[in-house]
């Protein structure tokens, strides 16, 4: 073969060497390749089921398809099934959100991965979240019916009152009709949702309450007082109560069971203390807050002389101002105090001026004479004076005998009538140092000790001194006494005594505390603390550069807004997002760590509410009509709302807030006074048409002309 042909034959074997590789590579591709994945995977729900279902794959040759079930994403999980056509039937046995994935199968391979497809499954039923009356009480006087207000998971379809109703829609109000017996009356709840899932059951105690609550008056115990009054009330029942001195209201809150409300008058009142408890019911108590009148009352004898030879005098006595209905006593008196009484009694009348002179008679023996006057009115002291005069015979004329007489008529003795205040009479401190208020009669040095410690030095008399306490170093504190005692050159008094706790440990911080949104107010309430005397409020606003008091501007801080001795108090601020925290202080005023705080959002704002269709005085001639409500809110998403026509309800329900619902009514024949009322939780809005329903007269064209006499 010569080296051309050799070539050629060469370069042929080469080509269908290759051709022939090209197509067994061809081959084994088509042989080994994967079938193309199902299509439009799609999951849903059927009853207690999950149902997959989708398009089946383009491939020719697949033969099944395997179902691949995960609880994590980009997992495939575990194979859960093989079917052969196009739908499977899943039964997850828990909550959870499932992720499946579908692949072809042609008896060798399965398709690349197709994409997972998530589904929540649902076996929980919806929750209640809130049940409450739609006066948000848990008390009510109508006896036979009652709306209630139903709060529930989003997932709600359905509710029922068990042994009571079936199964009603979830507007989120309804109303029962029933028949309470009196006291405690228990209402189960439960909701379920599309699937017929069935939460958990919420129960709710109401109270069928036609009895008002019982109001005492504990202080002050007569119906005159001082301008500072304290009025103490006690409350049989759970109230929200409400102070009125005329028609004002000067304090309002929330009583458990006893108030202690403090006030500055200027001018008697008639008072009304008004309490109404969860039901509504409402009692009064009723008085008057007379103000003791006090004056300045002089007596002076024989116009100021210093002696007199007549045992008859002239008695002045001034008033004033003038009162009017005081009753006023006069008698001689010791300086020691002693009365002597004359005929046995004292004089007493009743002045009818400013400025009266009584004949006065004083006792036979010489010496110096006290005349003594004390006005009262209705019982309250408000004066008293006294004079003395010296009572002499014509023959004492030495001035050395005169000085001797009235040297044997004044007291000689010991200092009397001691008294001693630590801080004023505080009960408790904080400080070791403390200040006593001291007096004494006929006292010329004065000496105080306290406790084990002994007496001090002697020092001339004085009202007032400070001592420090005998707090040991790292004691927690104690009751102590101060002791105080006072001498003349008669001899030592008696020993007066005062006593007051010594406290540097502060009260623990309030448990339990809880902040509730009522209409006009917030209530606070918290456990008591056993140390506490008191408690302070603080409040911040949290969206606003000022204080919650108004205070300063820069950063939001808490502000001290009120103090109180209950374990409870209301505070009315205006709208916005606040924040509140509780401190105790005992009585020595030490400050304790205060409470966890609570932030709520206070809602002054009532929905807004417009009857947009039918329009006001509209004339309509069918019934029923629909009403086009329209209802928003600054706050809540969803609000409850009733009708009532001519004061009968005649419809209730939830509408979404700033949205429109159109809501069928029956009318009356006639005038139609429509109200509607729409409530975020808080606050309530309205609005009102009146339609008037009146029977169809056709018009001439419509009516049907009658058919001639034949």
């Amino acid at each position: 073969m010569d080296e051309g042909k050799y070539w050629y034959v060469a370069i042929l074997f080469v080509i269908v060497s290759v051709i022939v590789m090209a197509i067994f590579v061809i081959g084994l591709l088509v042989v080994n390749r994967p079938p193309s994945p199902p299509l439009n995977v799609h999951v849903a729900r059927q009853a207690d089921n999950v149902v997959l279902s989708w398009d089946p794959s383009l491939s020719t040759d697949v033969i099944g398809y395997n179902v691949y079930r995960s609880e994590r994403f980009g997992d495939m999980g575990k194979l859960v099934a093989t079917v052969n056509g196009t739908k499977y039937i899943d039964h997850p046995t828990a909550d959870a959100t499932y992720y499946y994935t579908v692949m072809s199968y042609d008896g060798q391979y399965e398709s690349l991965s197709n994409e997972q497809v998530p589904y929540y499954y649902d076996l929980k039923g919806p929750d209640i979240k809130e049940v409450k009356l739609n006066t948000g009480n848990s008390a009510t006087t109508n006896k036979n019916k009652i709306i209630f207000y139903i709060v529930a998971d989003s997932d709600a379809v359905e509710c029922q009152i068990i042994n009571y109703t079936g199964w009603f829609a979830y507007y989120g109000m309804y109303t029962l009709t029933t028949n309470l017996t009196k006291g405690d009356n228990l209402f189960m709840f439960r909701c379920k949702d599309k699937w017929g899932n069935i939460g958990s059951i919420t129960h709710f105690v109401l109270t069928y309450d036609i009895t008002p609550p019982n109001i005492t008056r504990l202080s002050p115990s007569d119906d005159y007082v001082n301008k500072n009054v304290n009025l103490r009330f006690s409350v049989s029942e759970p109230s929200m109560c409400r102070l009125y001195f005329g028609n004002d209201v000067v304090w309002s809150g929330n009583v458990t069971a006893e108030v202690s409300i403090n006030r500055t008058l200027n001018n008697s009142v008639s008072y009304v203390f008004s309490c109404e408890d969860l039901a509504g019911n409402i009692a009064t108590n009723t008085g008057k807050l007379i103000i003791k009148k006090t004056g300045t009352v002089s007596l002076v004898i024989n116009n100021g002389n210093d002696t007199t030879y007549d045992k008859n005098v002239n008695v002045t006595i001034t008033f004033n101002p003038f009162i009017q209905n005081i009753s006023c006593e006069v008698y001689n008196i010791k300086f020691s105090g002693t009365t002597i009484l004359k005929d046995g009694a004292p004089y007493t009348f009743t002045p009818a001026s400013d400025n009266i002179t009584l004949n006065w008679q004083l006792t036979n023996s010489f010496g110096k004479k006290y005349v003594f006057v004390m006005c009262t009115l209705n019982g309250q002291v408000i004066g008293t004076s006294f004079d003395s005069i010296y009572y002499k015979s014509v023959s004492e004329e030495s001035p050395a005998h005169e000085h001797e007489e009235e040297h044997h008529e004044e007291y000689s003795g010991p200092p009397y009538d001691l008294s001693i205040k630590i801080n004023n009479g505080a009960e408790c401190t904080n400080d070791k140092y403390v200040t006593l208020s001291l007096h004494a009669r006929y006292a010329d040095e004065c000496t105080y000790k306290t406790d084990y410690k002994p007496w001090q030095s002697w020092q001339p008399y004085t009202t007032s001194a400070t001592v420090r306490l005998p707090v040991e170093v790292g004691s927690s504190g104690g009751v102590f006494t101060v002791s105080y005692k006072c001498r003349n050159d008669h001899g030592e008094s008696d020993v007066a005594n005062d006593g007051i706790v010594y406290d540097d440990i502060p009260p623990g911080s309030p448990d339990y505390f809880n902040v509730i949104i009522y209409p006009g107010y917030v209530y606070l309430g918290w456990s008591s603390v056993s140390d506490a005397d008191k408690y302070y409020i603080y409040r911040m606003s949290v969206r606003s550069s000022k204080s919650s008091d108004g205070g300063h501007g820069g950063a939001p801080y808490f502000a001290k807004v009120g103090e109180t001795t209950n374990t409870f108090y209301s505070d009315h601020p205006s709208e916005g997002v606040y924040q509140y925290y509780i401190t105790a202080v005992d009585c020595a005023d030490n400050e304790g760590e205060h409470s966890v705080i609570k932030e709520v959002y206070v809602d002054r704002t009532p929905p807004t509410v417009e009857v947009t269709n039918p329009s006001d005085g509209a004339t309509v001639h069918s019934s029923p009509v629909t009403l086009s409500v329209y209802a928003d809110d600054n706050h809540a998403d969803r609000l409850v709302c009733n009708i009532k026509d001519n004061g009968h309800a005649v419809w209730s329900g939830g509408i979404v807030s700033g949205k429109e619902r159109d809501i069928p009514i029956d009318l009356y024949y006639g005038v139609n006074h429509i109200r509607v009322y729409c409530s975020d939780g808080v606050n309530q809005g309205f609005d009102m048409v009146t339609l008037t329903l009146e029977e169809f007269t056709p018009s001439p064209s419509e009516r049907e002309e009658p058919s001639p006499i034949s």
